[in-house]
């Protein structure tokens, strides 16, 4: 490898100056080429016609010319040797960071009881009073009943179907012991708020026998016993659909005595 550089070096000047003592040799050339010719005036008297030109002659020249001198190059040097460079190591990782040691653990508070507090004082001995009771005189307490509503007598009349008569319908008999056992369920979920009170009420028991559309017809006049009859009509549930699978409005009358 070393040598073929050398000659590679070598070739590349000896062309450089080849090129160079060409370019000197066009220019010494080109300048012969261009010298330019003497011109030689005459003076003429102004009435005298015109001599004709007589050509001119060159002039022989007094000094030979010399020949153009190449100076000699000296062959180049040759180049030392140059060692090979060796290759450069890797780097080395830069150090890992070493972890942060763990933060120490903050001491439990100690807690002291009052005798290992005052065990090495100088105190008085703590008295414990106790405070006594005072004497009240006691007051008989008059029972409550709470049985009033057990006590109210509770009655429904008959339930009466609005529109038709019971008679003229299909099962009529079915439907009688069907309204038999709906005011029997009604009577149970009724709690009245009072005595001496009636009222009148119309309800829907729809085909798939929902108690549904309770409201007051004829009102009684208080308005918790009212609102009982209400509560009592949302909360019976009837014992099924009627006969017939078909939707019936009814009234009944709610009594307390």
């Amino acid at each position: 490898m070393q040598r073929t550089t050398q000659q590679s070096l070598f070739i590349s000047i000896l062309i450089h100056a080849g090129i160079v003592g060409l370019g000197i040799l066009f220019l010494w050339v080109q300048s012969l080429l261009t010298r330019p010719e003497p011109v030689i005036f005459e003076l003429v008297p102004q009435a005298a016609a015109p001599a004709p030109q007589q050509p001119v002659q060159d002039q022989p020249r007094d000094e030979p010319i010399k020949p153009l001198e190449v100076p000699v190059t000296e062959p180049l040097k040759p180049l030392p040797d140059v060692p090979d460079l060796p290759e450069p190591e890797p780097e080395p990782p830069p150090p890992k960071p070493k972890p942060k040691p763990p933060e120490p653990k903050p001491e439990p508070k100690k807690t002291l009881s009052y005798e290992e507090w005052a065990r090495n004082r100088k105190l008085p001995d703590r008295v414990q009073r106790v405070q006594q009771p005072r004497r009240t005189q006691t007051q008989p307490v008059p029972e409550i009943e709470t049985n009033v509503r057990d006590r109210l007598k509770k009655t429904l009349s008959p339930i009466t179907l609005q529109g038709a008569d019971i008679g003229q319908i299909e099962n009529s008999d079915a439907l009688q012991r069907y309204l038999a056992e709906l005011r029997q369920r009604i009577q149970s979920a009724f709690e009245p708020s009072g005595s001496g009170l009636e009222a009148e009420a119309y309800f829907t028991v729809t085909a798939s026998g929902r108690i549904l559309n309770g409201r007051i017809q004829r009102s009684s006049g208080n308005a918790g016993f009212d609102q009982s009859v209400l509560r009592t009509l949302q909360i019976a549930r009837s014992p099924g659909p009627p006969p017939g699978e078909r939707e019936y409005t009814f009234s009944l009358v709610f009594q307390s005595e």
